[in-house]
């Protein structure tokens, strides 16, 4: 498992229950479909679905996961701009 999967996956433990139990149907649906991204070899994809849902429904992530997840984001040559929306 890479870096940024890894980072994903933490954060994902981090929120599962309350991202599973939220009114919102697409953030409660957000465990089974980050799950399935990693699965597939896209934790990209995956960090963006995982840093925009919780934000939906205003969900709190654990600061230094998300600081990890920031890190694996702009190693991987990605946009970190989801990650230090929670961050923020």
């Amino acid at each position: 498992m890479d870096a940024l999967t890894s980072a994903v996956a933490a954060v994902l433990r981090a929120t599962q229950e309350d991202l599973a139990s939220s009114g919102i149907e697409p953030v409660s649906r957000t465990p089974e479909s980050v799950k399935s991204l990693l699965d597939a070899g896209e934790p990209g994809v995956a960090h963006e679905i995982l840093c925009d849902n919780p934000h939906e429904d205003e969900i709190p992530a654990p600061r230094d996961l998300l600081t990890q997840l920031q890190r694996e984001v702009r190693a991987a040559g990605l946009d970190d701009g989801r990650v230090g929306v929670l961050l923020s």
